[in-house]
């Protein structure tokens, strides 16, 4: 479960401490003997919560979890605090928050041991409460792995309602706070009229205050610290780290203050409210949406950043629904903006001709046989993006098997059967329209490869973990494996790859790894690609992505969009040094038509650290040696174990000399190898520069009139073969011949020198 959203405060010096208290771990409660029932553990947890006081043991939880504190710069050490397996994530603070509001919300200070004490009960509950969400799957899965030794068709109980609900409730969250303000105006500006004359504010108006106040809060929390460093630990109280009044609110905020009178009556608690529709853990909480409480004093406590923010993203959609007549314009005006904004995620990387937006394929002319919401063209490849408004409702997050697949099917498994019968209607040769205008079908000519991707502009918890489970997939010719993410992911990965080739080199990747590896969430998996190329050895047939993959990635953004003080990009792929050989070669690729170059790319992103450095080397000195010796040098370098190889030239020979010169090497090396690929790069021994990139691509087949000049290249070159080490290693007569005939030696290279 990916825990994040922390409230990031401003440096500062010293910070109380709260300790995590020592619990029972969820494994231990889950196999006691003692297990107690949901309705047990809920109605001991409301008698706390209720209890004089709560408020101030409640204050404590949320500082210790929710805030991270750091000095001049922000560092990994500093985000692992919101990493840790063990501490309470939102959803479990906002079930003792919807408890506390069934109380009388008592301000009183019970004492410092008291609150140790609520706070360990808390901890210990929730603990026992996970246990008792999880027991039902937990039996299923115990019940599956006995009958797996007599019958190995036993379905997986993975995709039942008990295992999708604790997945739903603990899921990751879906979006960073800021994305939801960031996201809300645009969302919702053509209802602005509808929310000025119902609510007296703008959307634009909500993220702005909730902004304003979140940056107020972190200010202000500095000097609150530094108070409770100068008093008796046993009188500190944290419930003024996350308290305003509405003249403070008025001060900080460049809203008047009627809109800001507007903006807290929309999302509050009202103070005669004691959230009596929450009976149960999946019941509706007001805690959830609605993010401010007035106390009884006059202040008013915002106690989850996370939730204010999402209800800014989420409420007016779900009070325009109410409006009848108003509803069905305002659900045209959320799909508006959910293929408007996929669209602008995507011009990030793909210039202006790769885009293409509202593509109808047309049996006839008054018959519509498909429609894609965008389509983006890269080479050989087209992404298919269908996008949808459709979220989990509160009927399956409870744990409904109906309600789940029914959510599924409709935000899902639609998005992706639409995409494939497009694809087909590519390959039946239908007639295409643009925005309404016919268009030649040879905007898909050369295309092979298509990618369905289904996005969702909605919160839709565990939706990696759902896809894994229901989505059916069709097996066709050049259709790969689907890619399912909401536009939060997608904004996060444009966010960071920002050119075609890197973009489309992840998408690739992605989905070929469909089937292989499972998260929590997305990012987490696009975390592990930042980092390591999202490379799975080959032998892996499923691996779990674990959370801390989004660590960094979670750092970095808060750099760029929050403006905290650290590295706005994580250590890995983005942060190789392209100043080289192979980065030339990465960027002639990216600005390339060719798909032949593309695919050259993206083989040269999946080089490790060290082929990377082994392979400029070599480059670097065939460069260094035609420059001084004015005449022509290559080097041969493999690139994958399969047998893909790259030969460079550096010389200055005529246009037409050096291309030809190049083309029949690779040739002979493409048919050396017995390779399906074989790329060529030509470089400018003065400048550096790149001058011809190429790629020979076709099912290797025997060849008469290549043999000859093959066996003569052989014994030319294999004494000056780079092997994968980058070494030049001589070779015993017995050993395979390094130039990658599959051959001894001895009746090889060697026999035909």
């Amino acid at each position: 479960m990916a825990k994040r959203q922390p409230r990031k405060t401003k440096p500062r010096r010293a910070k109380p401490n709260i300790r995590l208290p020592e619990v029972a771990s969820l494994y231990d409660v889950l196999n006691s003997k003692s297990l107690k029932t949901e309705s047990q553990i809920f109605s001991e947890l409301s008698s706390i919560c209720i209890s004089k006081g709560y408020i101030h043991a409640l204050s404590h939880i949320i500082y210790r979890d929710n805030i991270v504190v750091f000095g001049e710069k922000i560092t990994k050490v500093d985000y692992e605090k919101i990493y840790r397996p063990d501490r309470l994530i939102r959803t479990e603070i906002a079930v003792l928050i919807g408890l506390w509001l069934q109380g009388d919300r008592s301000l009183g200070h019970p004492g410092a041991n008291n609150i140790k004490q609520m706070v360990e009960d808390s901890d210990r509950l929730l603990t026992e409460l996970h246990a008792a969400i999880l027991a039902p799957a937990h039996s299923d899965f115990v019940a599956a792995f006995e009958a797996r030794l007599t019958d190995p068709d036993t379905e997986s109980p993975l995709g039942k309602a008990a295992a999708m609900r604790e997945a739903i409730f603990y899921a990751a969250e879906s979006a960073f706070t800021y994305q939801y303000l960031e996201l809300a105006a645009s969302r919702y500006g053509a209802d602005d009229e509808w929310l000025i004359a119902n609510k007296g504010f703008t959307a634009d108006q909500a993220s702005v205050f909730f902004a304003e106040l979140i940056e107020w809060l972190s200010n202000s929390i500095v000097e609150k610290l530094k108070y409770l460093t100068s008093i008796d630990p046993n009188e500190w109280q944290f419930l003024e780290i996350f308290c305003f009044t509405l003249e403070e609110a008025a001060h900080f905020s460049t809203l008047d203050e009627s809109v800001i009178k507007n903006i807290l009556k929309a999302f509050s608690s009202p103070s005669f409210s004691r959230n009596q529709s929450y009976a149960r853990v999946n019941s509706l909480n007001e805690a959830n949406i609605l993010p401010f409480v007035e106390l009884p004093n006059g202040k008013i406590v915002f106690f989850l950043e996370y939730v204010g923010c999402e209800a800014a993203y989420s409420a007016p959609a779900y009070w325009m629904r109410l409006d009848l007549p108003y509803s069905a314009t305002a659900a045209a005006h959320r799909g508006e903006f959910a293929e408007r904004e996929t669209l602008r995620l995507l011009s990030r990387a793909f210039p202006n001709g790769k885009i293409f937006r509202n593509v109808i394929f047309r049996k006839s002319k008054n018959k519509i046989a498909g429609e894609l919401d965008v389509v983006v063209i890269h080479g050989r490849r087209a992404f298919f993006f269908q996008i949808k408004s459709k979220g989990l409702t509160e009927v399956a997050r409870s744990g409904d098997d109906i309600q789940i697949s029914r959510d599924f099917e409709l935000a899902v498994q639609s998005a992706y059967n639409q995409a494939v019968s497009c694809v087909r209607h590519v390959k039946d040769g239908l007639s295409v329209e643009i925005d309404g205008i016919s268009v030649d079908q040879e905007i898909f000519s050369g295309v092979t490869d298509f990618y369905p991707i289904c996005v969702t502009s909605e919160n839709y918890p565990s939706l990696s973990f759902q896809v894994a489970q229901f989505l059916k997939t069709i097996e066709l010719r050049g259709l790969n494996k689907p890619i399912v993410l909401d536009i939060f992911t997608l904004d996060v990965i444009t966010e960071f790859l920002r050119t075609p080739l890197y973009l489309v080199d992840y998408l690739n990747k992605r989905s070929g790894l469909f089937d292989k590896i499972l998260s929590s969430h997305e990012l987490n998996i696009f975390g592990m690609h930042l980092r390591s190329n999202l490379h799975v050895d080959s032998e892996i047939n499923l691996a779990m992505i674990q959370d801390d993959f989004a660590l960094e990635v979670d750092m970095a953004l808060g750099v760029r969009r929050r403006g905290l003080p650290g590295a706005d990009t994580p250590e890995g792929l983005l942060t190789r040094d392209l100043g080289n050989p192979l980065g030339r070669i990465l960027r002639a690729a990216d600005i390339s038509d060719r798909p032949d170059v593309h695919l050259l790319g993206e083989l040269l992103l999946s080089l490790s650290s060290d082929a990377w450095s082994v392979a400029n080397r070599w480059i670097t000195k065939a460069i260094q040696d035609a420059r001084v010796g004015q005449g022509h040098h290559d080097v041969t370098i493999p690139i994958t174990d399969s047998g893909v190889g790259l030969t460079v030239h550096c010389n200055s020979f005529s246009d037409f000399e050096a291309q030809s010169k190049l083309l029949g090497h690779c040739e002979v090396r493409k048919y050396i190898h017995k390779s399906d690929q074989w790329f060529g790069v030509l470089f400018d021994p003065q400048s550096e520069d790149v001058r011809l990139a190429i790629g020979r691509l076709g099912k290797w087949k025997f060849d008469p009139s290549l043999e000859a000049e093959a066996r003569d290249l052989r014994a030319r070159s294999a004494a000056h073969w780079v092997g994968p080490s980058g070494k030049r290693e001589k070779v015993g007569r017995n050993q395979k011949c390094i130039c990658g005939s599959g051959r001894k030696y001895k009746h090889c290279c060697l026999n035909a020198a």
